[in-house]
């Protein structure tokens, strides 16, 4: 039911960029998150299309506030992660980025299009141990399935206009 209130909410908003940080502060609302990202994989780098906080605020320097590992480990295996608390992962509790960041919940769903996974959604809190009940890793789950067309069009988009770029630097 949740979902669907947000994605009538989503659906009169033309510009992609707002429509996916509107639904960024709603997965934070309804989960509980700290913070909560739409991450994309463009070939070997990844690109923050969009990275809030609780305060409904962009977040200045993602990726210094993200788990490498759990996105790394989505990515390659494309299962979801959805842990209420990081440490108990054997190899998550062994990671860097998991300790330096004091990583206690953590939701970590693919974006996928076409079979491949081109993205993750990304949510942690550092503050509460098992915030995140199944009923979040629910609607995390439909709630990737149901932004993986726009992240996907976001993602196109920003290929082609890097594209475009390329060609005029060329003509010049």
């Amino acid at each position: 039911q949740h979902l669907f209130e947000v994605g009538k909410r989503l659906l009169n908003e033309p510009d992609v960029d707002t429509l996916l940080s509107l639904a960024m502060d709603s997965v934070i609302e309804t989960s509980t998150a700290e913070r909560a990202m739409i991450i994309l994989f463009d070939r070997n780098e990844i690109t923050f299309q969009t990275a809030r906080n609780l305060q409904k605020s962009d977040i200045d320097h993602p990726k210094f506030e993200i788990s490498r590992t759990i996105i790394d480990k989505v990515k390659n295996n494309g299962e979801p992660i959805c842990l209420r608390n990081a440490f108990d992962d054997p190899t998550l509790k062994i990671s860097q980025s998991v300790r330096g960041l004091k990583i206690l919940s953590v939701i970590c769903y693919p974006l996928i299009h076409e079979e491949k996974v081109f993205g993750v959604v990304y949510l942690d809190n550092r503050t509460v141990r098992g915030v995140f009940k199944k009923d979040a890793c629910d609607f995390v789950r439909e709630f990737a399935n149901f932004i993986s067309l726009a992240a996907y069009n976001a993602l196109e988009r920003k290929q082609l206009f890097n594209q475009v770029q390329k060609l005029e630097d060329e003509l010049r």
